[in-house]
């Protein structure tokens, strides 16, 4: 099955919530980008685009410069995420049972990993229902990003256009509004090199008011639910601080009261020997 899965690495605690969902759907959180662990989450993207964007009029001798006004300080996006709305990401892995997951995500060690159907993931983001959503593969190749936005400018630029107002205020829009949603689409996939071991599939969905909250400490942290069917859910990893059999016994019970599958592969207990001291 491997290729054909995604994981998702939670907390026990989290992973009750996520079967119990809505009580016919498993419901997983995306988190608002500005709450993610990287601090800097869309300034390697925001760089290349800009950085590309004034390659363009350079080299294309543009005497009405569009740069100014569309991203970095003083633009009036300020971000490519921002277009379309609010940016949200649920973090997934092509990594099963991988220790730095583990540790980062995966209540270091005393959670578990999820897999979840890599095809009905794709279908869900698909859906014409399911608004502004897609499904990427993270990108770590600087290069690899640069050349996609070169590109993406080279058949865009167009279609951007600046109007003044009758007061001095400047707006910015596109000729064909399909650009909002095709920026963001590539910039989300682009990512820091410094991750690129987590291997990380992104699904992100940009939403303007349907979010809710929830407390992480002090913070008020914005997030989306998905729901999916529950057949999405194809295995359950334990995690290797925990007591597998014991852990084990007690999921089996849940998921067959809750009408999951109980094929004896949908459980495995992590190989990988760790323990915190």
């Amino acid at each position: 099955m491997t290729g054909e899965l995604l994981y998702h690495y939670t907390s026990i605690e989290s992973l009750h919530k996520i079967l119990l969902g809505d009580g016919e759907n498993i419901v997983l959180r995306a988190t608002h980008a500005n709450f993610m662990n990287d601090p800097d989450e869309f300034e390697f993207a925001n760089k290349i685009i800009t950085k590309t964007l004034l390659e363009y009029e350079s080299e294309n001798s543009v005497l009405e410069k569009k740069s100014d006004n569309l991203f970095g300080k003083g633009g009036i996006f300020g971000s490519f995420a921002y277009l379309p709305g609010e940016p949200f990401i649920l973090s997934l892995s092509e990594h099963q049972d991988d220790l730095s997951m583990w540790r980062a995500y995966g209540h270091d060690g005393n959670g578990v990993c999820i897999g979840l159907d890599k095809e009905m993931l794709k279908s869900y983001s698909e859906d014409p229902e399911v608004i502004n959503t897609t499904l990427l593969e993270c990108e770590y190749r600087k290069e690899i990003v640069e050349n996609h936005f070169r590109k993406y400018w080279i058949n865009n630029y167009n279609d951007f256009k600046i109007e003044k107002s009758e007061d001095g205020r400047i707006t910015t829009g596109f000729n064909d509004g399909s650009i909002f949603f095709s920026m963001p689409k590539y910039g989300f996939s682009a990512k820091s090199p410094s991750y690129g071991s987590e291997a990380e599939w992104r699904l992100c969905t940009n939403e303007g008011k349907n979010y809710q909250f929830r407390t992480k400490g002090n913070l008020f942290v914005p997030f989306i639910e998905h729901k999916f069917r529950k057949e999405i859910l194809k295995k359950i990893v334990i995690g290797p601080c925990l007591n597998g059999l014991q852990v084990e016994q007690g999921m089996r019970f849940f998921l067959k009261k809750f009408g999951f599958p109980e094929a004896k592969a949908f459980i495995e207990r992590s190989q990988i020997s760790y323990r915190q001291v």
